[in-house]
């Protein structure tokens, strides 16, 4: 699980930050950059809690990536479409996981609390949450749930 949520949580935060499909993204270096950012710190986070990451995980997956861009540079991830079009997103249980479980164990991740801190006001905007702080915490205390279930299950 952890393999999966280090690849769809980092391309789906930058493209979703960049309004960008894989094709570009992917194939701007500064952006790029920023993929491989993300990625090695939800592997840091994933060994963190005790899960068997190889130690080129990151890196393979980024050069994977990269060969995506180039078979299917139109793709965007449902994340990304889902803040485009003012709908609730995975947000929460993607980088919002990761800033989560990174916060447990003192790891930075300011890859990803950017991605989840930029997006986080067109989620709680597409959730009916904008104005309402109490029941934004509510919500982020039920995903602390999946979290911890998620390290678990992984153990």
């Amino acid at each position: 699980m952890w393999s999966k949520l280090m690849l769809i949580s980092s391309i789906s935060g930058i493209g979703a930050l960049s309004r960008s499909p894989i094709g570009t993204y992917m194939t701007m270096p500064e952006l790029s950059e920023q993929v491989l950012f993300a990625l090695q710190e939800v592997a840091s986070v994933a060994r963190a809690h005790g899960i068997d990451l190889p130690p080129e995980a990151a890196l393979n997956t980024h050069r994977y990536l990269c060969q995506v861009a180039q078979q299917r540079p139109g793709a965007t991830s449902s994340l990304m479409r889902d803040i485009m079009n003012g709908v609730p997103s995975e947000l929460d249980w993607q980088s919002g996981l990761v800033v989560r479980k990174a916060k447990e164990k003192g790891i930075q991740v300011p890859t990803h609390f950017l991605i989840y801190a930029a997006l986080l006001p067109q989620e709680l905007k597409a959730q009916g949450l904008a104005n309402d702080s109490t029941k934004a915490a509510s919500a982020s205390r039920d995903e602390d749930t999946l979290a911890n279930n998620l390290v678990k299950n992984d153990s």
